[in-house]
């Protein structure tokens, strides 16, 4: 009896929305346990174990989740019109790069975030910040210029609560 306990636990472990409906009452006893037993390969001779199983197995009672405490402390920003310019890697560029950094204005939020890869070099500016790019890099130095993209950033709470 307790390979058919363990053989219970497991399926309704990994299928949480029958585990669901049968705590709500909506699912048949015997055609779970017949559903249980092809799917796990039992034998048929198993399903009245499986239903006696089935009614020893306590439903769970779910709290509803409080949604407003879940997402009560989540932080969700969005931005758009970012553009992401590639750029050739070389001496040269990593060096103008350091010239991006004072043409970007953190206190008016704009944004600037570099990312150097093995080939190339990739800044995510604001789309209107394009032109002090290209007066900086030469036009063979860019790769690709990539507009129209948008951001999503979610800061969640450390306690999780």
């Amino acid at each position: 009896m307790t390979q058919i306990n363990a053989l219970l636990q497991d399926f309704l472990n990994r299928n949480p929305d029958i585990r669901g409906a049968r705590n709500k009452g909506l699912v048949n006893r015997r055609a779970l346990a017949g559903y249980i037993a092809r799917k796990e390969g039992a034998s048929a001779n198993k399903i009245e174990a499986i239903v006696t199983a089935l009614r020893r197995v306590g439903i769970e009672k779910e709290e509803p989740a409080d949604l407003t405490r879940l997402f009560r402390g989540i932080t969700i920003t969005t931005k758009d019109k970012i553009a992401v310019v590639s750029l050739e890697k070389s001496d040269s560029t990593l060096q103008k790069t350091q010239k991006v950094l004072s043409k970007v204005s953190y206190a008016k939020n704009e944004t600037l975030k570099l990312v150097e890869g093995s080939s190339a070099i990739k800044l995510y500016i604001d789309e209107f910040n394009l032109g002090k790019i290209r007066d900086i890099f030469a036009a063979n130095e860019i790769r690709k210029i990539q507009k129209d993209i948008a951001r999503n950033k979610h800061v969640f709470p450390r306690d999780g609560k």
